[in-house]
């Protein structure tokens, strides 16, 4: 058969051939049953057979002969041992795929080892191709770029055959005592955790594990290392921000089966974890921008000391000599503004964020995640008001006030750091909407909050039209 050089390496990369591109794997997703997976199911027995019946066209067979080398290596020589080494080093690997049907976490992280290993060379050989005045030299890279491509494309066919199924055998071993068991599901969260970054990707990129089993795997990750692996888990899912809600959505509803109500988004979990991590990109970004930005810049700009804590203030006559640190005092210097002005400072700036926070402008997402933990909640409450409450307090504790406490403190507008009464305006801020985002007021342990009692009362029903409006946007008939 007489075919072209651009047949012919195209032929070698798959394409043209019944084939899409180097992947060939799409990934669909279901809104009925939020279902994540290849559209096409390959056959695990015929890819692994090629990958078994694979052979190089780069003549290397002078190479392979046991005779001293030089101190210079031959182009060829690489490619035998960075290419064709590892290739026919994983033939036992892949044999034993062939024949189960199925792979081991640790064989299906030597996959993607593999693949990540090959990648590294396919991008170094596609950057010899431009450029090259010799027309055989050019056509050697070329073969060489889709010799690589083409036998990457069949073991992600590999990957994504056995993926999602190891996943869900991991999940079903959640609730097991065996050691075996318990070591699988460690190696694999350890991959998560610790794992390059290019494996992990491809873990996503690849396979995509149903988000149900997913979250209950995640659920094993110990407590030290939940924020490390679910801060890799989005990076590597973040050309793909459905997946990412889903998995969110399914870890919400693994976790609140277990939770009792007042532990609700509160805890050290996955999903709570991956919420936060979310909330750094994208459309919830903008969100929390356009409600908390103003502010944000405003706080980062005063000059004025907002201190309503007695024991802060200035004004109680306790004041100490410099350079005396005591707890809770402060050095010398001009009286604090009234109480009065204090307060009416911080319901301004609560007004200009609160006025911005209507059910329209929040994120599908979250009205996604709120409508979740309703129907938990009044499952086994009964409690409608209760159910609304949590929403509104999970907005708020979760996204709203961490605008001012942790997001304006660590990354202020401008780059430059806050001053200590830049910082404690922005605390004592956060501290104010939490409390009219929970409808609580001030407690014994904070009695100097007391003044703000009013705003509580004062946004009770933009709190609750809030909670019944993303509810309603949600699909839930009447919340």
């Amino acid at each position: 058969m007489q075919i072209s050089e651009e047949e012919y390496v195209n032929m070698l990369a798959g394409v043209g051939f019944g084939e899409e591109g180097p992947s060939g794997v799409y990934i669909s997703y279901d809104e009925d049953e939020e279902d994540f997976g290849s559209s096409t199911e390959p056959d695990l027995e015929d890819v692994t057979t090629e990958l078994l019946d694979f052979r190089s066209t780069i003549n290397t067979k002078k190479l392979r002969i046991s005779v001293p080398r030089s101190s210079h290596k031959h182009h060829n020589q690489r490619y035998l041992d960075n290419v064709l080494e590892p290739i026919n080093q994983a033939r036992g690997l892949i044999s034993g795929i062939h024949d189960t049907g199925t792979a081991t976490p640790t064989e299906l992280i030597a996959l993607l080892e593999l693949d990540a290993k090959l990648a590294e060379q396919e991008k170094r050989y596609s950057d010899k191709v431009p450029g090259k005045k010799r027309k055989k030299t050019r056509l050697t890279a070329q073969t060489k770029v889709a010799e690589i491509k083409g036998y990457r494309d069949r073991l992600q066919k590999v990957v994504a055959g056995i993926g999602p199924s190891m996943v869900t055998d991991l999940a079903s071993k959640v609730s097991s005592t065996a050691a075996g068991d318990k070591e699988a599901l460690s190696r694999f969260v350890d991959l998560l955790v610790n794992g390059d970054s290019s494996v992990v990707e491809a873990v996503f990129a690849t396979s995509k594990p149903k988000p149900r089993d997913l979250a209950v795997v995640l659920s094993t990750c110990p407590a030290t290392t939940m924020t490390k692996m679910c801060a890799n888990v989005m990076e590597a899912c973040k050309d793909s921000p459905e997946y990412v809600e889903a998995l969110i959505r399914e870890s919400l509803n693994f976790e609140a089966t277990s939770q009792s109500p007042s532990a609700y988004f509160r805890g050290s979990s996955p999903a709570m974890k991956l919420i936060m991590e979310q909330k750094r990109s994208g459309e919830i970004a903008g969100f929390l921008k356009q409600i908390g930005g103003d502010v944000q810049t405003a706080i980062s700009q005063m000059s004025r000391r907002l201190e309503i804590d007695p024991k802060r203030r200035k004004d109680t006559g306790d004041q100490l000599s410099p350079g005396d640190k005591g707890k809770d005092k402060v050095d010398d210097g001009p009286a604090e503004e009234p109480l009065e002005d204090v307060v009416d400072a911080f319901a301004t700036l609560a007004k200009a964020v609160l006025k911005k926070l209507t059910p329209e402008a929040v994120p599908d997402p979250l009205c996604g995640y709120s409508r979740i933990l309703y129907e938990d909640f009044f499952s086994k409450t009964q409690d409608k008001k209760g159910s609304r409450e949590i929403v509104s307090s999970f907005l708020f504790i979760r996204y709203i006030s961490p605008v001012f406490s942790v997001d304006l403190i660590t990354n202020p507008p401008g780059g430059k750091r806050l001053t200590p009464d830049q910082n404690r305006i922005a605390v004592m801020l956060s501290k104010v909407l939490q409390n009219i985002g929970n409808q609580t007021k001030a407690s014994v342990k904070e009695p100097y909050m007391k003044p703000f009692d009013t705003l509580v009362d004062q946004y009770a029903e933009l709190v609750e039209n809030l909670a019944v409006g993303v509810l309603l946007r949600a699909g839930v008939k009447t919340p």
